[in-house]
């Protein structure tokens, strides 16, 4: 059965990076630590320096990009407090939602507002 994805870790990191200086093949390493060898060349392709591999450094562009790819919260900042005033105000989710759109603010839609307004920091509300 085919393994499930998991990001490479430090230790695998250290790994590719002595194997590398051994001059084992990328299809080597792949078949020792049990992963493809394509993800073995995209994760040296990635993260080589000058075309060299530094696992910590590999590792710290690595965590970079998994907060990069995080989504943006929808509810922060001046928008926040403008849905919170108006709910203070009995405003609907959906009279915010069309205020904002009339008003050229950045949309939110009324499914968010319900959302913040369900979940724990909004339950004061």
């Amino acid at each position: 059965m085919p393994r499930t994805y998991e990001h490479l870790n430090r230790y695998e990191r250290e790994v590719i990076a002595q194997m590398l200086k051994e001059k084992y093949s990328l299809s080597q390493i792949g078949r020792h630590l049990g992963r493809s060898p394509s993800t073995i060349w995209r994760e040296f392709r990635r993260n080589r320096v000058r075309g060299r591999y530094y696992p910590r450094h590999a590792n710290g562009l690595a965590q970079s990009r998994l907060q990069l790819a995080r989504k943006p919260q929808k509810m922060m900042g001046a928008s926040k407090e403008q849905v919170e005033t108006l709910l203070v105000k009995y405003w609907s989710p959906e009279q915010i939602e069309g205020r904002r759109k009339l008003e050229g603010d950045p949309p939110i839609s009324r499914m968010t507002i319900y959302r913040y307004l369900y979940s724990p920091r909004g339950a004061g509300y």
